[in-house]
């Protein structure tokens, strides 16, 4: 579900009775009488009983005097094609009104849209400045969006980026999104834009690991079963190849038969207790 989809429904808990069982109809003397608001309730409601086009003479009117969630749900229903065939263009305009109206936690879309050339034609420069956007607004996972974005330009050669980058990605970890220690134990780990850090690397990892990120339990795992960083550990490789595997990262599978291969019976039950006991199961009352 998309995040507008979500907030729509979230909107729509709050709806009066009377809008959910039979709205009224779109006229300009109806919605003279009812604020910006009221206005995109009665859209919602219209939405809610599948009739797009009453909804979006609501929401246009609503928009119209100032309803910044208005601009919004007429960007989704162009974005979905309930108006008839998809319109990019608009959806891409209403979007923009409405973050210009205040909406900012759309910016991130809007860079997400330009930088995939999802509905509009591919556009980094505007993808970085709707990025920039949603940071300035204190927006944090839009830092994860625009450090993605330079990485990418690091690993293609343009390295006098990769300083934002690391600001960007150790930003969004201090605001709590785990995300930024897979990207930053990457960086150190591959030296990308500078020079490998293993140990970094590895205690960058292992925040990522102990937050459940799959694909940083794996990376993790083979960095002590190679010794990278830290002291060979065989049990601590196993345990979080296991959790990996658990998790759904497929990778995770030739490390496991690499090291289940080196550890003997009682190494093998410890590493599945460490693992078990990570995931959440009960320790045993003699421990």
């Amino acid at each position: 579900m998309s995040l507008l989809r979500t907030v729509l429904f979230l909107l729509l808990l709050s709806i009066p009775g009377w809008a959910l069982s039979e709205p009224p109809g779109w006229s300009p003397e109806r919605a003279s009488g009812l604020a910006g608001d009221e206005r995109l309730e009665v859209g919602l409601a219209h939405v809610a009983l599948e009739r797009y086009e009453d909804a979006r003479l609501w929401f246009e009117s609503s928009a119209a005097v100032g309803e910044s969630r208005a601009k919004l749900n007429l960007g989704w229903l162009h974005e979905e094609g309930l108006l008839g065939a998809v319109d990019g263009a608009a959806a891409v305009d209403w979007y923009t009104r409405g973050v210009l109206a205040g909406e900012s936690a759309y910016a991130t879309k809007l860079a997400w849209i330009h930088l995939q050339g999802r509905l509009v034609r591919a556009d980094l420069a505007t993808a970085e400045q709707w990025f920039r956007h949603a940071i300035d607004a204190g927006h944090s996972d839009a830092r994860l969006g625009l450090g993605s974005v330079l990485l990418a330009e690091v690993m293609g050669g343009e390295f006098d980026r990769i300083d934002e980058a690391l600001d960007l990605f150790e930003a969004a970890l201090a605001d709590g999104l785990v995300l930024g220690s897979y990207y930053l134990g990457r960086i150190y780990r591959e030296g990308l834009g500078v020079a490998p850090d293993p140990a970094l690397a590895l205690s960058f990892f292992e925040v990522g690991a102990e937050a459940g990120l799959a694909d940083v339990q794996w990376r993790l795992g083979e960095m002590y079963a190679g010794g990278h960083g830290t002291e060979q550990d065989l049990v601590l490789a196993a345990k979080w190849a296991y959790l990996a595997a658990a998790n759904g990262a497929g990778e995770s599978l030739p490390l496991i038969r690499e090291v289940e291969g080196q550890l003997d019976a009682q190494e093998l039950a410890e590493a599945r207790r460490l693992a078990w006991v990570a995931a959440g199961g009960a320790v045993p009352a003699d421990e």
